[in-house]
């Protein structure tokens, strides 16, 4: 009965020290894992993190927790030049396949001149990291819905010589708008090619006050939280820094008819002087995230 009680006190001992280090664990998995791929990494380390951990831990500990995943891929500076070989190649598959398949090809770059953020909802990941990564190719990446909607809001902004009408036609009506149809324009995801200061990098966002804050009960009070009442709780998350270059693809596949041609002829006048999106790209541009260059390249006209 003593050796197995002293077993008892052996695996409980154990298991404590798991559990006080189940961050450094985590946290070597997921430097190993990251090696192969970034998307299941933060998959699996989340995971492992609430099977052990999330009827114990409390809000500031998981984002904490959250924070160190951040902090590790912000340090992935070993494996850049290989996932950018990687898009590289895609991209020129895509761009192969573009010129047999269509009359009309043109490259979109795009160059980050202040941080970036881009889909911070994205729905594949399993928390807000603050971007869209691609789990196949490990890079952060641009979806096409994105560009499609600044594109589309750089000409109703600055450019009178093209109309509503040929603006519909380019880029098309969308659900619930009369004439509902798509446009003749088909644009695809950018992906990084350059990165002058790698392709991660972190930034903070400190948050005082939480919404229970401002209830008591069910009943919202009209007056604020003291300031020695407040709990800063700074919260990690992805950007792009600046000095990344985007590529994209647009092309037109169809066949066109003459309002349709003159709508894109004004549409390539338009961006041929083209260098940036006025009210930024992405997210949080308000704030000073979002500022690119921008360069439209007609490949296949």
């Amino acid at each position: 009965m003593r050796k197995q009680g002293s077993g008892f006190d052996r695996s409980r001992e154990q298991e404590g020290v798991e559990e006080r280090n189940m961050h450094d664990i985590l946290n070597e998995r997921f430097k190993s894992l990251v090696n192969r791929n970034l998307y299941s990494s933060i998959v699996r380390s989340i995971l492992e993190y609430y099977e052990v951990t999330s009827e114990k831990s409390g809000e500031v500990e998981l984002t904490q927790f959250y924070g160190k995943i951040v902090k590790h891929i912000q340090q992935l500076k070993s494996r850049e030049k290989t996932d950018l070989n990687l898009v590289n190649e895609y991209l020129k598959d895509v761009e192969n396949g573009l010129k047999e398949a269509c009359p009309r090809v043109y490259s979109l770059e795009i160059e980050t001149k202040s941080r970036f953020i881009v889909s911070m909802k994205y729905p594949y990941m399993p928390l807000n990291l603050g971007l869209a990564i691609d789990p196949y190719m490990n890079v952060p990446f641009i979806p096409a819905s994105s560009l499609r909607g600044a594109l589309r809001m750089q000409l109703s902004l600055n450019n009178n010589d093209i109309s509503h009408n040929n603006i519909s036609l380019l880029f098309g009506k969308s659900e619930g708008e009369e004439g509902k149809h798509p446009g003749i324009l088909s644009i695809f995801d950018a992906y990084p090619v350059k990165a002058q200061n790698g392709l991660f990098e972190a930034d903070v966002i400190t948050p005082h006050y939480r919404e229970s804050d401002h209830k008591i009960g069910k009943r919202e009070v009209d007056y604020g939280i003291g300031e020695h009442e407040s709990k800063p709780n700074p919260i990690l998350f992805l950007t792009v820094p600046s000095g990344v270059t985007f590529r994209a693809f647009s092309a037109v596949c169809d066949e066109l008819d003459e309002q349709e041609k003159q709508a894109l002829t004004k549409f390539v006048g338009a961006f041929k002087n083209f260098r940036e999106f006025p009210l930024g790209l992405g997210a949080k541009t308000m704030t000073g995230y979002g500022v690119v260059e921008v360069s439209f390249i007609p490949i296949k006209t």
